[in-house]
């Protein structure tokens, strides 16, 4: 199934079962989705640069173990132009 969705949801297992599930479950995931959708509202995800301007292909590799993370990866974040700069780092040091 390399590269197909599929219908597994990690909340599931994640959170614990039964009566001992967690209950900040709820808030973990809304804050989780805060913080995406503020990222894609607000930032632009682009390949890094190299000295000379051009962009840095890389291959995507993964960690294994009891949960998969790809490992660190070149890549560039810049503000959107829509976005001020002021307000931007005003949100981000808080």
């Amino acid at each position: 199934m390399e590269g197909m969705l599929t219908d597994d949801n990690p909340a599931d297992f994640v959170f614990g079962f039964g009566r001992r599930r967690c209950p900040g479950r709820y808030t973990a995931d809304a804050s989780l989705w805060s913080a995406i959708v503020t990222m894609l509202a607000t930032l632009d995800f682009n390949l890094a640069k190299d000295a000379d301007g051009n962009d840095i292909t890389f291959k995507a590799t993964y960690v294994s173990g009891a949960s998969a993370r790809p490992h660190p990866f070149p890549c560039r974040l810049t503000r959107r132009p829509h976005v001020d700069k002021e307000m931007l780092d005003r949100v981000l040091s808080k």
